[in-house]
């Protein structure tokens, strides 16, 4: 074999290396992502119990479906 010739498996290994720290850095952008959508879903909970508390109770209104109910119209 030629002086500086590098072989099929030192290729791959290479590669391997390369693949392996591009797969490592996707997995932290996604890790990143993740992480700023999870703040951003605590804001917008917290921003809705602060909507909920600002909603004044209004007069009690039966919500049960009209075929639950144990009465009918008659």
């Amino acid at each position: 074999m030629k002086e500086g010739a590098v072989t099929t498996a030192e290729q791959n290994e290479g590669l391997s290396e390369a693949s392996e720290l591009n797969l490592t850095k996707q997995v932290l952008a996604l890790a990143l992502q993740l992480s700023e959508l999870q703040v951003k879903v605590r804001r917008m909970n917290r921003r809705i119990a602060e909507l909920e508390r600002e909603i004044e109770p209004t007069e009690c209104v039966d919500t049960t479906p009209f075929r639950d109910r144990s009465w009918s119209i008659e």
